[in-house]
């Protein structure tokens, strides 16, 4: 049955095939009153859509690393109220919303953990073009471990070798992010990556002996 095929390519991991034949199977089901299996593809189209969505992904990521982080999640919260404020505004004031989105920017920019917050939630949720080892990359970045460990090193390397490759780390985001095919929110979260790494260079240089 299409219910069927549906679930065979869910299980080799071809969603967007197995969303085809769910999509197909299910007024099938309906037209011939089979409740049962329409409740069955209702279920597996519900379960593949919210794995598309990225949100299971972005709330383990989030309950993972960030659970010590309430109050960026409450700060980040409420940066978000504002831009929804900003856009509505802009409907009656576009020069008033043009400043607040802007005043939001900055706050942004000042605010690093923040944006690192946003560039985990792009990630998950999809807006962020970035392939399997840049996505790990972005989320062993921003975990709360030792320089080596967040660099992709064993905990006893030398620390000049962690400065070479945070240097080299960061003209490589730089250079990914003024990729002019890139889209805007790739590029901002590859500037995102680039600023966790300088970040990471300026520990290095502060914990280095006199």
């Amino acid at each position: 049955t299409l219910n069927n095929i549906g679930t065979a390519y869910s299980s080799f991991g071809e969603r967007r095939k197995a969303l085809e034949f769910y999509d197909q199977a299910l007024p099938i089901n309906r037209a011939v009153g089979d409740k049962s299996g329409e409740a069955t593809t209702s279920q597996e189209l519900s379960r593949l859509l919210l794995s598309r969505s990225g949100i299971v992904a972005l709330r383990e990521l989030i309950e993972k690393k960030f659970t010590s982080r309430s109050r960026l999640l409450v700060a980040r919260s409420v940066l978000l109220e504002m831009r929804n404020l900003a856009t509505a505004l802009r409907e009656t004031s576009a020069g008033a919303a043009d400043r607040l989105d802007a005043a939001l920017e900055e706050v942004m920019v000042s605010a690093h953990e923040i944006a690192e917050l946003e560039l985990l939630h792009g990630i998950g949720v999809g807006l962020v073009q970035f392939d399997e080892s840049e996505r790990t990359e972005a989320e062993r970045l921003t975990d709360e471990t030792s320089i080596a460990i967040q660099l992709g090193f064993e905990p006893d390397v030398p620390s000049n070798t962690l400065q070479v490759a945070t240097l080299g780390a960061i003209e490589r985001w730089r250079q990914r992010g003024a990729n002019p095919f890139a889209d805007r929110e790739t590029s901002r979260a590859c500037e995102v990556m680039a600023r966790s790494y300088e970040g990471i260079y300026a520990r290095l240089v502060r914990e280095l002996p006199p």
